[in-house]
């Protein structure tokens, strides 16, 4: 691996971890604190009859998923041209340390968009079920079986 791309992987993988030291919330079994606040959409697809989402619900529902997939997709290649453009940036033998701190800024941005896009299409697709519907999916998230772990991918090195 090339020294420019060890030092962006190193910058990215700073960038998504906790500040050390800071004060942290116990984590549930799984790791994320959220999931059990949330549904995935797919649960509420796969259960929809169970759940009793009506006519008018199933519409909103589909209109978010679509709004939230078609915003991710224009996010997902603009973090792909910053992440780039990035790259560019420490590949070369002498790097530009404004202009990485300014691309890492622009990256960390989008990257932060998208988590946002996330989170606001679980906060719209919650706030259209009802309390017993909310109940039933958190008892049918009690019953499905835990995630596999997935094992983290070593970075690959550039295509040439």
């Amino acid at each position: 691996m090339s020294l420019g791309m060890l030092a962006l992987v190193s910058v990215l993988s700073l960038a998504q971890s906790p500040h050390p030291g800071a004060p942290q919330a116990p984590m549930p079994p799984d790791g994320d604190p959220l999931k059990r606040e949330f549904f995935p959409p797919e649960l509420i697809m796969d259960h929809q009859r169970e759940l009793g989402v009506s006519a008018d619900q199933r519409k909103k529902l589909i209109a978010e998923i679509q709004g939230a997939q078609t915003r991710m997709v224009e996010l997902q290649f603009e973090v792909k041209a910053a992440h780039e453009a990035l790259a560019d940036l420490v590949r070369k033998p002498s790097v530009d340390e404004a202009k990485a701190m300014a691309q890492i800024d622009k990256l960390l941005a989008l990257e932060n968009e998208i988590k946002k896009n996330h989170l606001r299409l679980l906060v719209r697709i919650k706030n259209l079920l009802s309390v017993e519907q909310q109940r039933k999916l958190r008892e049918l998230m009690a019953r499905l079986p835990p995630p596999v772990p997935q094992v983290p991918q070593p970075p690959q090195p550039p295509q040439r």
